[in-house]
């Protein structure tokens, strides 16, 4: 006879719960366009683009934007005007994640943004991989950029307060490029190889890592381009002491690696 009772207390319990479920945000499994501004989390079926100008534009605060390894395509790293990959503007909170980004002037792009998070994502044969612009607070993690031979991996311009750690860049012009009035961002556990000039370049002055207004550490340069093209430069750092490059064998496996690691970490996305 006491089952009852508590029967009708669950059920109550539902009916009373069921507009409060009913009001969490659901990531929306949608089909998205060239161009399309999100305002709400979504999951991406299937690659976009290529587009003939942005890609996809950020917004609305608090969105996730999860692309589960898919592609989104741009004309390429040199079309005129300037074109972003994946945009965040003026938005906190937001967290982009396991996107593959390819041939735009920008691939991921923070300018006037906050405590947002880019985690898992790759930029490909794009003018700068990863931008952060007037926007504090963010954390750019597990993040590789490729820039075909050119460009920047991750720029970094009157920026403070950022983490930007454990990611890769290979095949730049520069790796790492901070300066403005950016200080106190943390710089660290970062790897730079197949670079032209310059493996992290930091133009600030500050009380920080030699003086520098900023934190490195534990960073790594690995570089062989500069060696294959006997070039003069392809220093890792013109100004902070970065641990000194790995001999040629460990940077060639390091390389070779990278296809391998980003092949199982989209595997894992569109399986995840």
């Amino acid at each position: 006879m006491r089952a009852r009772p508590l029967l009708v207390a669950v059920v109550l319990l539902a009916f009373a719960f069921a507009p409060l479920l009913a009001a969490i945000p659901q990531p929306a499994f949608a089909a998205v366009s060239c161009g399309d501004t999100l305002t709400t989390s979504t999951t991406l079926t299937s690659s976009i683009g290529p587009c003939p100008g942005n890609g996809i534009t950020i917004g609305s605060d608090g969105v996730t934007l999860n692309c589960t390894g898919q592609s989104v395509s741009g004309p390429s790293a040199s079309a005129a005007p300037t074109t972003y990959g994946i945009d965040l503007a003026g938005v906190k909170g937001v967290t982009v994640e396991n996107c593959n980004v390819v041939g735009f002037t920008v691939a991921f792009e923070l300018s006037g943004s906050s405590n947002d998070l880019l985690k898992g994502n790759t930029a490909t044969d794009s003018g700068e991989g990863f931008s952060l612009y007037l926007s504090d607070g963010n954390r750019v993690t597990n993040d590789y950029a490729e820039g075909g031979g050119n460009g920047i991996g991750f720029s970094v311009s009157s920026s403070s307060g950022n983490t930007i750690a454990r990611d890769m860049v290979s095949l730049v012009t520069d790796g790492f490029n901070v300066v403005g009035r950016s200080s106190d961002n943390t710089i660290d556990w970062n790897a730079v190889s197949a670079y032209l000039d310059y493996g992290f370049l930091d133009m600030t002055t500050g009380s920080h890592t030699s003086g520098t207004a900023n934190i490195y550490s534990s960073d790594a340069c690995l570089n062989f381009l500069n060696r294959i093209l006997s070039s003069p430069s392809g220093l890792c750092s013109p100004n902070v002491p970065i641990t000194p490059e790995f001999p040629l064998g460990i940077t060639l496996v390091f390389v070779l690696l990278i296809p391998l690691l980003l092949m199982l970490r989209r595997s894992n996305a569109r399986h995840g």
